[in-house]
């Protein structure tokens, strides 16, 4: 039998609220490759090329996202830029192959520091 005062448990001032777990927890991809996945669910039959930062404010940050359209027939003609025509390059943003999703993923390292990455050397 246990006291009256006696609490089972941790003690509630070692608990962690909901409230501060906001500032223990960090998003782990960088805004860019959010916005590039945002648009390339948007407009889900063209290829995001790339992005890069245009303004920022106190709440928002903008981004400008490239996008190709596959299905063209310059696109498709011309040979600098008809490699993302091909099925393998569906959704890169999703896969983390563009600009911003190989930072976020740590792939821009070389050399003894890239010893822990996972899912590739190079991106």
């Amino acid at each position: 039998m246990l006291p009256l005062k006696s609490s089972i448990g941790s003690p509630p001032r070692l608990t962690i609220k909901a409230c501060s777990l906001s500032i223990l927890l960090k998003f782990e991809r960088n805004l860019q490759s959010v916005a590039e996945e945002k648009v390339g669910r948007k407009y889900s039959n063209m290829r995001v090329l790339n992005s890069y930062w245009v303004n920022q404010d106190a709440t928002f940050k903008y981004f400008e996202v490239i996008l190709v359209d596959p299905s063209h027939q310059k696109i498709r003609n011309d040979p600098r830029i008809n490699w993302i025509a091909n099925p393998v390059h569906k959704h890169r943003e999703m896969r983390g192959l563009t600009s911003a999703g190989c930072k976020g993923r740590g792939l821009r390292k070389k050399g003894h520091r890239a010893n822990g990455t996972i899912g590739g050397y190079s991106c």
